[in-house]
Formats: structure tokens, C-alpha cells, sequence
């Protein structure tokens, strides 16, 4: 017969392994908040803590499966207590969490359709992956599905994001296979989080859900939700729902139509909601002041930025046209002055395949460049003339070399001085090598090229307003229904971590709202030209369609064949790398980031009358100096920082 205080000796253990946990990380909270470290946003304490109050009844409804668990590593079995099978299990900690404003909306909102919009790093992501931990914790064998366009845009950005903020430290379900290999997430109350992609939807089709998030929902097509609809009935969890989230985009996007005609709820978030951009004021502080100083438009928090909201928001205002309005204020704005404004993403966007071999032709364009974008497009040109993008190279702070040998390797082919070109037997898809590659007429850059490459290059013709006209014509719809140039999505294997953190395009498609005509200044005519930005890819695009259609004109001296190169006179040219007396004139974007900080306090200093001591002192400490940098040049504070003096 069992021993009863065995059993309740086990009973508490499990009981502790449930609960504590919960009541450790609410216990801390509270005394973070006692101490000033941490601001409620919300009227009062017990409000605050509903979330928690709900991790605590999941707790309570889960016991007896964990109890089962716990009582097994503790040693109990039906013929009794086994002093040796008590084994050491690792420590979960929970990482603290707390929606502000439209994000927290969605913890409550159980309709069918919900989804959060705005700027970019309002925390969306992270505030719909915590619903969707705490609905795994709360319902026993519910099943939920993480998904995007791509499976393999997920890796990084919400499988790392639910990974390293949302699930507590030694969680069971972090077992297993890398980001980059995981199929799903599998709880110990039998819950499971499967990820996958919308390209491949037989993984979708053959399961059931009760929860399915979409990242990033601007990427699908209409037919994607309501496929996805079919597949929410698993009947687990008491409402079944899709949830999604977004950055703005054209206002005609049917996400947005769909939203303002009432078929679904979709939340606006801003900037303020991200506690690592904003640290709200007390709760008792009832309008701004000189420590709080802000009140955010939507749900109007009191509080001041942090100095790295400061530097983030810094980086958005740097933006321009219609990005900044999208990602700095969330607004759903059309760029103006487009250039191709008869780009529609549902019709000259499609998912990604694998041309067949020796069908057409391929087309390879290049726009060089180090500081700005080198861009490589692989084009695949049918039996009909129409031309599919299949890859692309779009990276900064690379050699021409290196881009080289992404390129063959991409395409699936190495080359050996002895036989020449060969396919890599390690690939399922080896590309046919292209016919043509059309190249800007930069001499170096071709030269180099041709080397690593071992194959040739053409010069680009260079008209521009010729090319424009030549590309909007391929936009348009043919007499088969299909345009005449079309994107495959995904073309882009390795994103440019750089250009990512700046909020700046990170492909050809991206580019296309951004190329907008160039504004006539006051007085003067208006002249047909683009603004010299968010162009690289647009430039490559228009290589080949002059290449294609035969447009002329744009003639330049430097556009002649060039010398083909050994390898061993291999032209390496690092364009725009700064030495160190470069770095000291023209910062980088740690010095950026602090002078914003400076300048912002300056800023509410003057606006609230406050005295310019502490402050002074404060502003010197952030730039890591200390008083000794007082009457030093912001020359001389840049040097001294990075040990030039």
C-alpha cells in the first residue's frame, strides 16, 4: 500500500513545480514596481495582474498532467517511492510580459479575425506570440499554427522572437530541432505550435487547428485567408481564430480595404507600446511633465522615451516619402510621384518555383555597388518572352568577388580551372547558366566579375526614361492575362542584417514604392527624373528590359567590353571603406545615436525651464566620458570614445 505522506509530499512538489513559478514572477513585478523600476500602466494593481491571473487558473486547470509528470520524476510508481529515480529537472523562469495599449486588446478580442497594424517595432509580434504561449499553457492538446508567406522568413524573425522573449528559460518545448529546421513546438500538456509556410500548403491541408497567426499578412493574397479559414476547427480551444499583423502599406491593399468594410477587427498600435522604446509614467500622473514628457496619440500613455527609443525613432524620421509614413507613423499612405504605379503585388507577384531546364533562356543583371546595394537578378525568360525574377543578390559591404561565388553557388554550379563550369551534385535544382549578363558600366566591377564568374558580361544600355517606359509597358496585362514581367517571392536567400536595421528595402520588390519622380524645387521646371535612391534593383530591372525590347539611346564612354581578367590580376577595389581618420569626421551610428539623446534633452530642458546641471552631467555619461568632456569638441568626444587619442 502506498504511503500517504509520500503521496502528499509528492502532491506539494508538483503544486510547487505549477505554481511557484507564477507567483515568483508576479511577487518580483510587484516589487519592481514598489521600487520605481517598473510603471503601471493601468489604474490599479489588481487590473494590471489579469494576465497573470490567467497564467495562474491555467496552471490550476493543467495540475493533474503535470502532477502525473512531476510524481514521475520524483520517483513514485505504483509499487512505491524510489529514492534513486528522483532526478534534477532545469529551472523554467518566466519572462515578464505587459501589453500596452491595442496590443493587450487582443488578449480579450475573441472574433474570429484580429489583427494588429502599425509602425515598425511596436511590438506586435511579440504581444500575439504570448497569446499564443499562454493559450498552449491554458488549453491541454490545442493545436496552433505560426505561419508567412515563406517558411524560411520565419526563422528569424517570429520563431526567434517567440524563442528568446516569449518562452521562459528552460522551457521542455525548446528541445528539439534548430529555428531553422523546426516543424512545431510540442508542450507537455500536449499542445502543440507547428510553423510552416504558405508556399507549401500541403503541410497546412492535412491538419487542424484552433489558433493561426500570419506574420507579416501584407506578403499573402486574399485566397490566403480564407484557405486558412478552412483548417481553424480543431475545437480545442473555446473560439477559434486567425490572427495577423502588419506594417501599413498602399492604401488600396486589400488587407486595409477588408479592414474599413467591416469583414475583420485590425488594431492600431504605435511606438509607445514597445516598453523598450517608452517607459510609461505612474499611474497617478495625470498629464505630461519635465521626467514624462510625451503622451501617445492613441492610447494616451505619459512617459519619456528611452535613449534607445530615441535613437530607434531618430533612424525612422531619417526615412522618406511614403516608408515614413508607413513605418515612423503607421500610416496606410500611397507613395507619391510613383514611378510605376501600375505595380499591383496580386497580379505581378508570384510563389516561387524552379524553372525547367532547357526551356528559354536565363538573363543575369547586375547594379554594382559597397556602401548603396549591389544587386544581382537572375531572370528566367519563358518560350513567350516573359520574364520571371528567380533570384537575387541585394547586399551592401561586399566584394564583387564574393558576390561572385554567391552568384554560382546560388545557381548551383562551381567552376575548376580544368573542366570549366560544373553542377554541384549536393542540389535538387542546378539553374541553367545564363545566356546573358547584363552589367552597369562600372569597368572594375565587370572586370572582376568576368574573373570569378568565368563568364562574360555585356555593358547595360542606360536610358533612363526609355527603360521606364520600355518597363511599364512589360507591367501591363498582356493579351494572355499575364504581365509581361513577374517577382517571385522570396528571391532573396541571405537579407542584408544592415539595411534591415535601417528600415531600408531589402529586394527589388521592395524598392518599387519607393522609386518615385524627383520633386521640382521652388522655381523651378519640373523635369522627368527619379530621385537617386531605393534604386538598385529598379536599375537592374530596367537592364533588362532594354536588353529584351531593344531600347537605345543613354549612350555612355564607359559602356565597352572589357579586358577579361586572370585571376591572379584580380581587381579587388573596396569602394567607400573609411579608414580610421574617416571614422573620426564622419561618425557612425553609435555617435548618431548619442548626439539625438543630447540633443533631445537640450530640447526639454529649454521646453520646462530646467537648469542644465544634472542633465549636463547625464548627457555626459551617455556618451561614456565623464566630466573630462566638458569644453571637448564633438570631434574630439568621437575620438577619445573609440581610443584614437
Amino acid at each position: 500500500m502506498a504511503d500517504t505522506s509520500r503521496l502528499d509530499h509528492i502532491e506539494r512538489i508538483g503544486r510547487a513545480a505549477v505554481v511557484a513559478p507564477v507567483l515568483r514572477n508576479a511577487e518580483r513585478e510587484r516589487e519592481l514596481v514598489t521600487e520605481g523600476h517598473v510603471a503601471l500602466d493601468t489604474p490599479t494593481l489588481e487590473e494590471d495582474r489579469d494576465v497573470d491571473k490567467i497564467i495562474a487558473k491555467a496552471a490550476a486547470d493543467n495540475f493533474d498532467k503535470r502532477l502525473k509528470r512531476v510524481s514521475k520524476d520524483a520517483g513514485y510508481s505504483k509499487e512505491g517511492y524510489n529514492d534513486e529515480a528522483v532526478v534534477q529537472k532545469p529551472k523554467v523562469e518566466n519572462k515578464m510580459f505587459r501589453p500596452r495599449g491595442n496590443i493587450a486588446m487582443i488578449f480579450y478580442d475573441k472574433r474570429e479575425i484580429v489583427g494588429l497594424a502599425g509602425p515598425a517595432g511596436t511590438g506586435k509580434s511579440r504581444g500575439i506570440l504570448e497569446k499564443l504561449h499562454l493559450i498552449a499553457e491554458k488549453y491541454p492538446n490545442c493545436r496552433i499554427l505560426i505561419c508567412r508567406k515563406t517558411r524560411e522568413s520565419l526563422s528569424e524573425a517570429a520563431l526567434f522572437t517567440y524563442e528568446a522573449m516569449v518562452l521562459p528559460v528552460g522551457h521542455p518545448c525548446l528541445d528539439g530541432a534548430k529555428r531553422s529546421h523546426r516543424q512545431s513546438y510540442e508542450y507537455p500538456n500536449g499542445s502543440s505550435i507547428n510553423v510552416a509556410g504558405l508556399d507549401k500548403p500541403q503541410k497546412i491541408m492535412s491538419t487542424e487547428y484552433d489558433i493561426i497567426y500570419v506574420q507579416e499578412a501584407i506578403e499573402c493574397e486574399e485566397s490566403d485567408f480564407d484557405f486558412l479559414g478552412t483548417r481553424l476547427r480543431n475545437g480545442v480551444v473555446p473560439y477559434q481564430q486567425l490572427l495577423f499583423d502588419c506594417n501599413p502599406d498602399s492604401p488600396s491593399h486589400w488587407l486595409y480595404q477588408n479592414a474599413l468594410s467591416g469583414k475583420y477587427i485590425m488594431y492600431d498600435t504605435e511606438h509607445e507600446d514597445n516598453p523598450r522604446w517608452f517607459e510609461t509614467a505612474p499611474h497617478t500622473t495625470t498629464a505630461p511633465n519635465y521626467e514624462f514628457p510625451h503622451q501617445s496619440k492613441i492610447s494616451s500613455l505619459i512617459g519619456r522615451w528611452t535613449d534607445a527609443g530615441l535613437k530607434y525613432i531618430a533612424r525612422l524620421d531619417g526615412l522618406s516619402g511614403a516608408r515614413k509614413l508607413r513605418l515612423r507613423y503607421g500610416k496606410w499612405a500611397a507613395s507619391e510621384g510613383q514611378i510605376y504605379d501600375n505595380f499591383n503585388a496580386t497580379i505581378h507577384l508570384r510563389d516561387h518555383f524552379n524553372p525547367p531546364n532547357g526551356v528559354g533562356h536565363w538573363v543575369w543583371t547586375v547594379d554594382f555597388g559597397w556602401a548603396k546595394p549591389f544587386c544581382l537578378q537572375m531572370w528566367w525568360i519563358d518560350t513567350d518572352g516573359r520574364a520571371y525574377l528567380w533570384r537575387e543578390i541585394y547586399h551592401t559591404q561586399k566584394l564583387v568577388e564574393e558576390h561572385a561565388a554567391e552568384a554560382l553557388d546560388i545557381a548551383g554550379w562551381g567552376y575548376s580551372p580544368d573542366i570549366g563550369h560544373y553542377k554541384l551534385n549536393d542540389r535538387a535544382y542546378v539553374a541553367d547558366l545564363p545566356h546573358t549578363i547584363v552589367c552597369d558600366h562600372d569597368a572594375e566591377g565587370r572586370a572582376t566579375l568576368e574573373t570569378h564568374l568565368h563568364l562574360r558580361t555585356e555593358p547595360a544600355t542606360k536610358a533612363i526614361l526609355e527603360g521606364i517606359d520600355a518597363t511599364k509597358a512589360r507591367f501591363k496585362i498582356a493579351g494572355d492575362g499575364k504581365p509581361r514581367v513577374i517577382f517571385m517571392r522570396g528571391t532573396v536567400l541571405t537579407e542584408d542584417k544592415e539595411l534591415k536595421e535601417q528600415k531600408q528595402p531589402l529586394s527589388t520588390v521592395q524598392e518599387i514604392d519607393s522609386y518615385v519622380w524627383e520633386k521640382p524645387k521652388s522655381g523651378q521646371k519640373v523635369k522627368d527624373r527619379p530621385i537617386d535612391e531605393f534604386n538598385h534593383g529598379m536599375d537592374a530591372l530596367r537592364y533588362l528590359v532594354c536588353h529584351l525590347d531593344g531600347v537605345t539611346g543613354g549612350n555612355d564612354p564607359r559602356a565597352k567590353d572589357v579586358p577579361n581578367m586572370s585571376s591572379a590580376s584580380s581587381l579587388v577595389t573596396k569602394v567607400n571603406v573609411r579608414t580610421g581618420a574617416d571614422r573620426v569626421a564622419s561618425d557612425g551610428d553609435d555617435d548618431y545615436g548619442d548626439n539625438v539623446v543630447e540633443k533631445y534633452r537640450d530640447f526639454l530642458a529649454e521646453k520646462y525651464g530646467q537648469g542644465r546641471g544634472s542633465r549636463g552631467k547625464m548627457r555626459d555619461s551617455v556618451s561614456g566620458l565623464g566630466s573630462k568632456s566638458v569644453g571637448m569638441t564633438r570631434r574630439e568626444k568621437v575620438s577619445r570614445r573609440r581610443g584614437y587619442f
